[in-house]
């Protein structure tokens, strides 16, 4: 009996040890794209239900039993595409990729989420991986070419001040017409927020996502989140990189020797005597030395561009957690030289996300975000991006003269200084670089948000919300502008033998009193933002519901102030202390307060995945407008049809993916107007004085006719669209079709007699109607073949506008109507070539200049035989372009990635005769009317004007004479400004985990990038850049970008 005890008990362990011997443990770990773990995946005997799931760090241990030992691996993750493994390995790395049709993923929209496939509205948005694809030191400028329905126009280079124009479907309306931005659903800018805080921005387009949003989304919305910490362990990641901008596009000038070649004809052609003497054409070609030492030949672009700028980033972010409380902290700085000396930009971002777990149900958020900007330039500013910004707005305060414009406008002819030292020359650009001073705008950001959010235990899918925000926003401009010494040649006084010229001795134009003066402005920002809402979700059988009640109010402060002193004693500390003498009227100050309150009701309703429905109503109350007239109702309804859900397409679906009809509308609502239109607007007079005790008191005087009537522009908006995809996101089509009409536009009225002819018709008035229509088509294409990845995505978009409504006067010409027209198109003349001779000088209409044989002949529109301004008509569209689109492809193989962006605009118009048009009157620049006031020309108006032996030009004759009739705004100088852009192109390399493992890191990625590299336009031949403003006076470039960067996750 004993013995029988002994040998089953030796069975038993043979028996335990064979089956001990017949498994096999596996170990590995799932990572995604980025080499980060992804915790919760799982990996699964195929066939079976023997599987583990991953842990936080994504790692996993599976016992794989004998039998199964020549089967088959199952890695899967909600949001990733199953991967596959055989089994015989004994550790596996597996990096799971995203899916490419994931209509379960959820899409930011207005006060919530929704998932993909319920979508009824049009929505469009790029996640963390598109933005790390494309590294630029500004979020608006990385948009381009990526998002349907978005236009956008980068029109300088100048660092700090290259915020890229962004519209959304175009311009509905004369006044503001940018969209409404949220971060983190509080109204915040977001081009100088840090790529590595982004999670994911989505634009909504149309009436069902905007209108939620009432009277501030009649232009669209842009809704940027910030990335929030999860349940894991904590991940350090660091970014930093290294780039080198030099300019894009520069137009190319005469040289010294070519200048007075091309002058001296100019001048013949005006029956005038040469300007440059035989004497001198020998100082600036550099025959003879000039003893006097003015005339040579400069390059005066090469003297102030340097040929390639330096800058930085680095960030660094730290994420993570458990069920108690998750953060996510992220620091960054971005340094950023100019290409002219003494320009430079550096900013400072830092972030606190946390998420804090007080019960079960109950969640405390606090966001906490700041920020430090810190532009510099010279005195006389550098470059300009708009002319008529304030120095507060960005800009240049003298408009288009700046450093740019000096250097494009300054002769070739002469040197920059005399022998002693002495500056020369009238516009020198060395003195508005090196010697006028100095700008500074430092601007600092505090930015907080405290929320609760309860989930009820007692109701599955019932939410309530409560947030509260208050920004802070200082800004400090400093400008100290310093006189110098210059002397500048009067050319008509040459020496016939010598050439030498009589010297005028006095100060730099852009400070010609020859006082210094110091200038300083601060300006204080805050808003505050109270949130409030219920939500609720639940599902019954096949019906889906939701309904959302959000109660929202906000306020902002605003005040400026500035004063400027002049004569100071020294300067090298640059304070206003140090001067007595307060420059006249110069102390001044403003401040302003808005506030606006909103309720929404917004319902959600969908049918077995396959019929959805939405509405919503939303009341604003807005402080811009009079009692009676403040409040705004919105409504919004759209439905959607997935008929790839429909029981008759089953067969269907191992090809057909998702296949959905959209419609929608809604009206939406704008209040961004002047404040106070409604009450009678009064203004120091310098006119009115009363006499007071023995004391002169100023007065007052009004300066406009209130209006009390003003209310809401509304625009109202129909969209049409569809999404398809087919055989598991190998091919995607989404298409959408929209119109939308904008009423009650603020127009000016003017001639207006009132009815006791005293003046009581109000200034402004809501009269005009605009109406935009387009379309938005999104092709693309994923597929895998082997260890290679692609995906190919093409957008493009068409918007168009026309005033059908406006308040023009009854006595200007039908032609010159506004009607049927599009908002920002050009009023000119019709050219009808140029004069070809005397005779056809004699036989055309009389101009009220003096012209002569090769200059610009016009139309005379309105046939009485003069060109007068009834002759003007509208001659070219607005800049803006009527269709945009971008070509986007990423691909990956192995350890590499690439990805590659391009950006092109049809249907766009360019003028090349001036900025003046901008500020209501039109004349010449330096790129239309060769030397202008002595200016250096471009190459190409020169080479191509008209000659007696050249009669079939380009371009009008040459002429030193100013005159205004070549100049003027014409159909002759309009431009296509179509253009094709390689916007950017990144390629990375992740290294092998071999390498990672030893370094004791978790990813290492290195990559090389670069923006803007090429540009096919017919502006291109010109040297202009095809998105700039129409005036080329004065606008700093466009970058081009070449950065290396290494990205670390510890």
């Amino acid at each position: 009996m004993r013995r029988l005890k002994w040998v089953l008990a030796v069975g038993f362990a043979l028996i335990a040890a064979t089956g001990l011997r017949a498994q096999n443990t596996v170990r590995g770990v799932v990572l995604d794209e980025d080499k980060l773990p992804i915790p919760g995946a799982g990996v699964v005997i195929k066939g079976t239900t023997i599987g583990a799931v991953t842990g936080l760090d994504g790692k996993f241990d599976l016992d794989i039993p004998a039998q199964h030992a020549k089967g088959e691996l199952e890695f899967s993750c909600f949001g990733y595409e199953n991967a596959y493994r055989a089994i015989g390995r004994s550790y596996y790395e597996v990096v799971l990729h995203e899916a490419a049709l994931n209509l379960d993923e959820a899409v930011v929209v207005g006060y919530g989420v929704q998932k993909k496939g319920d979508l009824t509205g049009s929505v469009a948005s790029v996640n963390q991986k598109t933005l790390k694809s494309a590294p630029v030191d500004n979020l608006t400028g990385m948009l381009g070419g990526k998002l349907p329905g978005l236009v956008s126009r980068q029109t300088t280079g100048l660092p700090g001040e290259n915020d890229a124009a962004i519209y959304i479907r175009g311009i509905s309306t004369t006044g503001n017409s940018t969209p409404l931005v949220l971060v983190d659903g509080v109204e915040r800018e977001f081009s100088n927020l840090d790529p590595s805080e982004i999670a994911s921005i989505t634009i909504l387009k149309d009436a069902a996502s905007a209108a939620v949003y009432g009277v501030k989304g009649a232009n669209g919305v842009i809704l940027v989140t910030t990335k929030r910490g999860d349940v894991a362990k904590p991940t350090l990641t660091y970014n930093g990189s290294v780039s080198f901008s030099s300019n894009t596009d520069m137009v190319q000038l005469l040289n010294g020797p070519e200048y007075a070649y091309w002058h001296n004809m100019a001048t013949g052609l005006d029956g005038l005597a040469p300007n440059y003497t035989d004497t001198q054409i020998k100082y600036i070609n550099g025959e003879l030395a000039d003893p006097q030492g003015v005339f040579g030949n400069t390059d005066w672009v090469k003297l102030i561009f340097k040929d390639y700028a330096v800058g930085q980033s680095h960030n660094l972010t730290v994420s993570g957690g458990n069920d108690a409380a998750r953060y996510f902290l992220a620091g960054s700085t971005l340094l950023q030289d100019g290409l002219i000396d003494g320009v430079w930009f550096k900013r400072y971002n830092l972030r606190t996300n946390i998420d804090v777990s007080l019960t079960k149900d109950l969640t405390l958020k606090l966001d906490v975000s700041g920020r430090i900007e810190q532009r510099h330039q010279s005195g006389v500013s550098a470059g300009s991006s708009d002319p008529t910004a304030s120095v507060d707005g960005g800009g240049a305060e003298y408009g288009y003269k700046n450093v740019v414009f000096y250097t494009i406008s300054a002769k070739p002819t002469i040197n920059p200084r005399m022998p002693d030292g002495t500056y020369i020359g009238y516009q020198n650009p060395l003195i508005a670089r090196d010697e006028s001073g100095f700008q500074q705008k430092d601007r600092s950001y505090v930015q907080t948000a405290l929320s609760l959010e309860y989930r009820a235990p007692w109701l599955k899918g019932l939410t309530a919300r409560a947030m509260l925000s208050y920004d802070f926003r200082n800004t400090l401009n400093k400008r100290l502008m310093l006189p110098c010494a210059q002397v500048t040649p009067q050319y008509g006084t040459a020496d016939p033998v010598t050439g030498y010229v009589n010297l005028t001795a006095g100060n730099s134009p852009h400070l010609s009193t020859g006082v210094n003066t110091l200038q300083e402005e601060h300006a204080l920002y805050s808003r505050y933002t109270g949130q409030a809402q219920v939500n609720y979700t639940g599902s019954f059988g096949d019906h889906e519901i939701g309904a959302d009640l959000v109660w929202e109010q906000s306020g902002t402060n605003y005040r400026y102030f500035t004063v400027t002193k002049q004569d100071f004693a020294i300067t090298e500390i640059p304070d206003l202390d140090f001067s007595t003498e307060v420059t006249p009227n110069s102390a001044k100050g403003n401040h302003s307060n808005t506030g606006r309150q909103g309720l929404l009701a917004r319902v959600n309703y969908s049918y077995g995945g396959r019929y959805l429905f939405q509405a919503s109503l939303r009341e604003d109350w807005s402080a811009k407008f009079a009692k009676g007239h403040r409040m705004g109702v919105f409504p919004a309804i759209s439905a959607g049809w997935r008929i790839s859900e429909e029981p008759f397409l089953e067969d269907s679906r191992t090809w057909l993916d998702n296949l959905k009809l959209r419609a929608s509308w809604g009206k939406l609502g704008n209040d961004q107007i002047s404040d106070f239109l409604y009450v009678q607007g009064v203004a120091l007079s310098t006119n009115a004085q009363a006499v007071i005790n023995g004391r002169a008191v100023q007065g007052l005087s009004t300066t406009s006719v209130p209006n009390r009537e003003i209310t809401w522009e509304t625009t109202t908006t129909w969209n049409i669209g569809s999404d398809l995809s087919l055989w598991n996101g190998l091919l995607g089509l989404q298409t959408d079709v929209f119109y939308k009409v904008t009423t009650g536009i603020l127009q000016t009225q003017s001639g207006e007699m009132p009815p006791s002819i005293g003046g009581n018709y109000p200034s402004i008035i809501n009269g005009g109607v605009v109406d935009v229509k387009g379309a938005e088509v999104v092709l693309s294409h994923h597929n895998r073949v082997g260890e290679f990845v692609y995906d190919i995505s093409a957008n493009a978009s068409y918007a168009t506008n026309r005033y059908i409504s406006t308040n023009d006067s009854e006595n200007i010409p039908v032609w010159q109507s506004k009607l049927g027209t599009s908002l920002g198109s050009v009023l000119g003349y019709v050219s009808d070539g140029l004069y070809r001779d005397e005779e056809d000088l004699l036989n055309s209409p009389k101009t009220s200049d003096a012209v002569r044989v090769g200059d610009i002949k016009y139309k005379d529109l309105n046939g009485d035989g003069k060109i007068t301004l009834e002759d003007r008509t509208w001659i070219a569209g607005p800049q803006l372009p009527k269709v945009m689109f971008g070509l986007n492809l990423s691909a990956g193989w192995r350890q590499f990635d690439l990805n590659v962006t391009l950006q092109g605009a049809v249907l766009t118009d360019v003028m090349l005769c001036g900025n003046y048009s901008a500020l209501g009157y039109s004349d010449g620049t330096y790129f239309t009317q060769a030397f202008k006031w002595g200016s250096n020309p471009p190459k190409y108006l020169v080479e191509g004007s008209w000659r007696p032996d050249h009669t079939d030009a380009e371009y009008p004759r040459l002429s030193t004479q100013t005159s205004s009739n070549n100049a003027i705004a014409s159909d002759f100088w309009k431009r296509d400004a179509s253009y094709l852009r390689l916007k950017n192109v990144q390629l990375g390399f992740t290294f092998p985990s071999r390498i990672v493992n030893a370094m004791h890191l978790s990813r290492m990625r290195a990559y090389v990038s670069g923006s803007n590299l090429f540009t096919l336009s017919k502006l291109s031949k010109l040297g202009l850049d095809p998105e700039v403003p129409s005036v080329q006076n004065g606008y700093y470039p466009q970058q081009r970008v070449i950065s290396a960067g290494l990205d670390i996750t510890f």
